[in-house]
């Protein structure tokens, strides 16, 4: 049976992602990576309960990833790879969003950075053998429209020596989703691996979790959008889980979707119109933030190495 792993699975988008895989059928495992073990058993009932099958609570399995640490990144990876032979679909969902004062993650790199794009590739990489060795296999990176605001000219400066500001750090951890999305489809197709796909979303701007460290003012502001701007959990996670399980979208690599709010337009995906940072299609930039990932991560990537 197929197999999955989301990251951030306990709350919002990611919980909601997690629900579907599992009331969808075609998973018969899927693998709920949460900072916090509690809150990943507690989302797991809660899921189990709604699906109202018996089966549904076995399908699930609660793996503790705190992205805030790279080698608990690489223990992941080891305790994934032990426990299963195949990975179908990769989601990587988890993240943070504007923090309002510097912090640093256990390896020192600035928060948004190292928990929603760095853990992510080291991620992706460690769990590369096993998508390498599974038929078709899917990789979805959650990005944002805020990838507009990010700059990635100079990665010597992530960490904000000068001046911290929450939204262009955010934005860099989205920029950099999306321009990682971009450089592993190159290298995909580069050296032939066509039954590995990986593709970008933007959700739309969502009611969850993620914005808890906002200010009561942009709060108050997302507030008042009508509800057609601002989505459930559940009409937000309605992106990734097409990307993640459309038959439509087979073989489909190295495209940006966005939800259909983003248009403004009938219609399903808003790719041609999605905003798209000019950095994320400058190759050179492409393959710098791909030496310094490997070489901040120490990835290895079996099985693109080839």
């Amino acid at each position: 049976g197929k197999v999955a792993v989301v990251t951030g699975a306990n709350s919002g988008i990611g919980k909601e992602t997690v629900r579907s895989l599992v009331s969808g059928g075609e998973y018969e495992v899927v693998v709920m990576a949460c900072r916090s073990v509690e809150a990943g058993l507690e989302a797991r009932s809660e899921i189990a309960r709604g699906t109202g099958e018996s089966t549904s609570e076995r399908k699930m399995v609660v793996e503790q990833l705190n992205l805030s640490s790279l080698s608990s990144v690489r223990g992941f990876a080891k305790v994934f790879s032990y426990s299963f032979g195949r990975l179908d679909l990769l989601v990587n969902n988890a993240g943070v969003m504007m923090i309002p004062d510097l912090r640093l993650t256990d390896d020192g790199y600035e928060e948004h950075w190292g928990v929603n794009y760095l853990s992510h590739y080291l991620l992706t990489s460690e769990l590369f053998p096993s998508l390498r060795s599974t038929e078709e296999a899917r990789i979805v990176n959650v990005s944002s429209a805020a990838n507009s605001f990010g700059s990635l000219g100079n990665l010597e400066d992530l960490n904000y020596r000068d001046d911290y500001d929450p939204w262009q750090a955010y934005g860099n951890s989205k920029l950099g989703n999306l321009m990682f999305t971009f450089e592993l489809d190159r290298r995909l197709k580069e050296r032939g691996i066509a039954n590995v796909t990986v593709n970008a979303v933007h959700p739309g701007l969502v009611k969850t979790k993620l914005g808890r460290y906002m200010s009561p003012l942009v709060t108050g502001i997302f507030k008042l959008l009508p509800d057609f701007f601002v989505l459930t959990p559940e009409k937000g996670a309605r992106t990734q889980i097409d990307v993640a399980v459309s038959e439509s979208l087979q073989g489909v690599s190295g495209k940006y979707f966005a939800d259909q709010t983003m248009k403004l337009k009938p219609g399903q995906y808003a790719e041609e119109d999605v905003v798209i940072s000019p950095m994320a299609r400058d190759e050179s930039l492409l393959r710098d933030l791909w030496d310094y990932s490997v070489r901040e991560t120490q990835a290895t990537w079996n099985g693109l190495q080839t």
